[in-house]
């Protein structure tokens, strides 16, 4: 009879840990149960064998069940918050980046429309049942530098502002200005870009000579001689997630700079070299590369094959000029 009293005892005082579990009680219902534990153990030895044997096993189960049905109401409450994965979720993500001349920087709006919104707002309810958990998928994201902007059908609309310096230089006559996109991931709850996620640039005419990702097209604004990129966000899954944009200097930044550092005007140049080649290729071996050639090999002392055979290059002009004289003499 007492030890079903003292059993009932520590039941009720583990269900009261773990209702209140402030840790002195804690600490209690552990010094009890080690007491009634020790003072079984005691009465256990001075009884026969046989009796010891069969104590032994019914105390085992009594512990297995009780050990049970700690574990279960443990589960129950604190479970899912220890065992509870990462929620995924998607997100149409568009990048508005826009240059600001008079702090030299690249203005970077982030904007992000959850596409999930409904499946990760019921995981959250179901998983996060503490009293310091935040349930609500706005808040989760407000506290990692997010605004809300209200919903557009049922999903979440959340933006950030932030600036990048450019420190446009007049050498080189370009650089590669590079821009982060944010990584969405906040106490737990992780973001992917959605297939249809962009970036929007809006930069003076002949600013920006290439981009990554490679924009489809250049569209004039017509507003202060501005034009806009559109840039398709379609990175491959271990790839960094960074917009980089070739900036032109200040100096080239006008036709002929522009397609010099884009490098579109060597093509025609190049034909216009060849068709020249081909027309004065005659005059060009004779009167240029030949009297280069003829020189080179007088400084480093080396027979011409023009030269007459068995002369020095040194010996040739003296000859040449020796022969010329016995010419002038026989003629007068």
């Amino acid at each position: 009879m007492r030890t079903a009293l003292f059993a009932v005892v520590g039941i009720a005082l583990i269900l009261l840990t773990l209702a209140i579990q402030p840790l002195w009680i804690l600490f209690g219902v552990v010094g009890v149960l080690a007491g009634l534990g020790v003072r079984g153990l005691v009465r256990l030895l001075r009884r026969p064998r046989r009796a010891r044997i069969s104590l032994a096993v019914l105390g085992g189960l009594a512990a297995c069940i009780v050990l049970a049905f700690v574990a279960f109401i443990q589960f129950q409450t604190l479970g899912p918050t220890f065992l509870m994965a990462p929620s995924f979720g998607r997100v149409k993500y568009s990048c508005y980046i826009r240059y600001a001349p008079e702090t030299q920087s690249w203005v970077v709006k982030d904007d992000i429309l959850v596409l999930d919104t409904v499946e990760l707002q019921r995981k959250l309810r179901k998983f996060r049942r503490g009293p310091e958990d935040i349930a609500d998928l706005s808040q989760i994201l407000s506290s990692c530098g997010w605004e809300q902007q209200g919903t557009v059908d049922s999903m979440l609309h959340m933006v950030q502002t932030r600036t990048i310096s450019v420190n446009p230089r007049w050498w080189p006559v370009h650089k590669v200005s590079q821009i982060e996109i944010p990584q969405m991931a906040c106490q737990g709850i992780h973001l992917n870009l959605d297939a249809a996620s962009r970036a929007v640039l809006n930069v003076p005419k002949y600013m920006v000579a290439k981009t990554y990702p490679a924009a489809p097209t250049r569209t004039e604004t017509l507003v202060e001689d501005d034009e806009r990129l559109v840039l398709p966000l379609d990175f491959v899954a271990a790839e960094p997630q960074v917009v980089r944009l070739e900036v032109v200097s200040p100096p080239a930044r006008n036709k002929l700079g522009f397609l010099i550092v884009k490098g579109a005007i060597w093509k025609p140049l190049n034909g216009i070299l060849m068709l020249l080649g081909g027309v004065f290729s005659d005059q060009i071996k004779k009167e240029l590369l030949i009297p280069i050639v003829k020189r080179l090999f007088r400084v480093l002392h080396l027979p011409f094959k023009e030269d007459p055979p068995g002369t020095k290059p040194d010996e040739a002009p003296e000859q040449s000029s020796a022969g010329d004289e016995e010419s002038i003499a026989r003629e007068s």
